[in-house]
């Protein structure tokens, strides 16, 4: 069920009521909510003297359907022209204390063993619709179609197996509706591994900065050729977006950071290679013609590092990006949902792991539906070890425990002097920049460049979204006349974006979602297809725009942009740039 508002919804009867009738007639009906299913509101009914509460579960133009005395109230007789206004009442605030009170508990608000081969549960929770409710099996998500919901019982479509943990999590924070959710079905089909959101989980902020960006074209220009290219990090880039650092890409598609290498190659632009990566440094280096960067994290220690660094510059890498924006481990909201998981355990491994490793038997009915995936994993070696990072007897870093590693190992700013000596003479970048007074360290202690991120929106929930950083940053920089070579990821999804990003001033910009997404569809297709995409739309836009090159991107970035009207929280967050 569902509490509705409006704002400053009062009315007046438009015809007298009794104690006992169910129906009432206002004035004006419109200016109450309009109610779906299972959806309600409160209305007070008053004469001068005396009021009533009533619970009003459907309206009909400006008839409306009651439920009387609600909320400790006496039901009573009222007159044509009494009010009839939607308040605020203690039942309302009630309920949303209980919400909260559910959702200060993890959320879980039923969880029981399946016997009998029952296929009814009461939860004690009315979720509302489907979507508010997660229902998990044995730890397994459940698609809303294996499942309803009748007020507060849930009914499977097929009993559970006997003894099967049914846990079900109700997600309606004061009974948040679908409509203020976003809900993405897919059919998997011919071992389709990836797919594409409408949002990004734990990055929306991100994305929805760009949306409020929007554009206005020119009229009557038309251009031989475009120059997409541009110069940043000491290299010259045939177009102005890179692959930025991604992590266990080699999950998505067998050997999948020399794949992406390769790729870039082709393009002519970067790819960054993240340290946590299972591909060897230099089967990446080899793969591509272009420019490849290797991302740095201080895993293992200074002599662990020290050992990477010297790697890189052995197998060609060309920049080192210093990230320096993960002093612990993001807050995964979206992992903390799942089942915990250790996938490198083995039923082989001795009796203390046989537990954990339990849970992967628990993830086979997800891994059925994509065994194309599967058997491509398990062909190009499983989870791989880090295998960039190497200890000093040449071993490298298992999977497990990273996170521990990269909480021992934050960068401090007394580290820069080291590395750079380390480096040499090469482009050194620092990324994970969110403020002015960091860029202007960097700069100060030798970085050549810089890149604003906040990890794609996962190490900080309510972090500022890159996009807002870049707007109020870019200005400031130049006017305190940095000589830093700038760039930026998080929420890029176009070439529409790419453009907006280039029209604060960045010399270009770095893709991780979209690349991860392109590599797992279809590895060297589904990639170069992304980047054709990513091209073709940014080529376009540059035409409608009537700029010919970054250059008069930069120059005319100010008149390019226009925020858009349809900002608050009806459409966008307002973001003030």
């Amino acid at each position: 069920m569902a509490v509705k508002y409006t704002n400053n919804a009062k009315s007046t009867l438009a015809s007298g009521i009794n104690s006992s009738v169910t129906s009432a007639t206002v004035a004006d009906g419109s200016i109450f909510p309009a109610l779906g299913a299972g959806e309600y509101f409160y209305i007070t009914f008053d004469d001068g003297s005396n009021n009533e509460i009533a619970k009003v579960t459907a309206r009909s133009g400006n008839t409306l359907t009651i439920v009387r005395a609600q909320d400790n109230t006496t039901a009573r007789a009222f007159s044509t022209g009494d009010s009839a206004e939607l308040r605020i009442i203690a039942a309302v605030l009630t309920e949303i204390q209980e919400n909260i009170a559910a959702k200060s508990a993890n959320q879980t608000v039923y969880s029981a063993t399946a016997a009998s081969n029952a296929t009814a549960y009461n939860i004690g929770v009315d979720p509302g619709v489907e979507a508010n409710a997660s229902v998990f099996l044995d730890g397994v998500y459940q698609h809303h179609d294996t499942f309803s919901f009748s007020g507060s019982t849930l009914t499977f479509d097929a009993a559970p197996t006997n003894g099967t943990k049914i846990e079900v999590v109700v997600d309606n924070l004061i009974n948040l509706q679908s409509s203020n959710l976003t809900v993405d079905t897919f059919t998997a089909t011919s071992g389709q591994t990836a797919f594409t959101l409408s949002d990004a989980p734990g990055g929306e902020a991100n994305v929805l900065a760009f949306k409020q960006i929007l554009l206005a074209p020119r009229g009557a220009i038309k251009f031989k050729k475009l120059d997409t290219s541009s110069n940043i990090f000491g290299h010259s880039l045939s177009l102005p977006f890179f692959i930025a650092p991604i992590g266990s890409l080699r999950t998505a598609w067998p050997m999948g950071d020399a794949v992406a290498s390769q790729v870039a190659g082709e393009f002519g632009t970067a790819m960054t290679l993240s340290t946590l990566s299972q591909t060897p440094m230099e089967d990446v280096s080899k793969a591509s013609a272009g420019p490849n960067w290797f991302q740095l994290y201080l895993c293992g220690g200074r002599d662990t590092a020290k050992r990477g660094i010297e790697r890189a510059k052995r197998a060609g890498f060309s920049a080192l990006i210093l990230t320096i924006d993960s002093a612990v481990s993001g807050n995964r909201i979206g992992h903390a949902r799942m089942k915990p998981m250790d996938a490198t355990d083995s039923i082989f491994s001795g009796p203390r792991k046989m537990a954990r490793a339990y849970h992967k038997v628990k993830l086979a009915p997800q891994i059925i539906p994509r065994l194309g995936w599967l058997l491509r994993h398990w062909n190009d070696g499983g989870l791989l070890p880090f295998v960039n990072i190497l200890d000093e007897d040449g071993t490298p870093m298992p999977y497990v425990g990273i996170g521990e590693q990269l909480s021992a190992s934050a960068v401090t700013w007394n580290d820069i002097p080291w590395i750079k000596d380390t480096w040499g003479d090469q482009p050194l970048v620092v990324k994970g920049i969110h403020c002015l007074e960091d860029a202007l360290k960097a700069e100060e202690l030798g970085a050549d460049g810089v890149i604003f991120s906040n990890h794609g929106g996962r190490q900080l929930g309510q972090a500022i979204p890159t996009l807002q950083i870049v707007a109020e940053i870019m200005p400031k920089l130049k006017a305190a006349n940095s000589k830093l070579d700038c760039a930026m990821d998080g929420g890029i999804r176009n070439g529409m974006d790419v453009l907006i990003g280039l029209s604060y001033g960045l010399k270009a910009v770095g893709l991780g979602r979209v690349v991860a997404g392109g590599l797992g569809a279809g590895g060297h297709m589904g990639l170069t297809k992304t980047f054709e995409l990513i091209k073709e739309d940014l080529c376009r836009s540059m035409e409608l725009l009537g700029v010919q090159d970054i250059k008069q991107i930069h120059d005319q970035g100010e008149k390019l942009r226009r925020k858009s009207i349809f900002s608050g929280t009806e459409y966008f967050p307002d973001f003030i740039f």
